[in-house]
């Protein structure tokens, strides 16, 4: 796993994170985080101890549908179960009106497409 990407799971900048490492900060009250991002427990950051015994196992990946699921589907799953009504009926209904106005766009693009098409058809004649 880079700095980024450590910085990014554990919410902080990767020039903090770095400082944290090279004990250029204390990061006490970001240790949570730092934890959670690294999958250990919050101790072994501070003891010091070896985190090799520490390290969770990674959850087993979720599937839907047959596709398993990670990453960025996990992370907006738990931020959709924190919303409540009404915010998630209205964005419910914000995707649904997207998603059928790209529908009806794509049916669009198809359809003058099949009309030149025949026209281009019937000039060749």
């Amino acid at each position: 796993m880079t700095l980024a990407e450590v910085a990014r799971l554990a919410g902080m900048s990767t020039g903090f994170l770095s400082d944290l490492e090279h004990d250029r900060s204390k990061g006490t009250t970001k240790l949570k985080g730092l934890a959670d991002a690294l999958q250990v427990d919050v101790g072994h950051l501070v003891s010091g101890t070896p985190i090799r015994s520490s390290v969770k196992s990674p959850p087993a990946p979720y599937r839907v549908l047959g596709h398993e699921v990670t990453g960025e589907v996990l992370e907006f799953a738990e931020e959709w179960n924190k919303l409540e009504e009404p915010a998630r009926s209205q964005i419910l209904v914000m995707v649904e009106s997207l998603v059928a106005a790209q529908i009806r766009k794509k049916r669009s693009e198809k359809s003058k497409s099949s009309k030149v098409s025949r026209s281009v058809d019937e000039l060749s004649r």
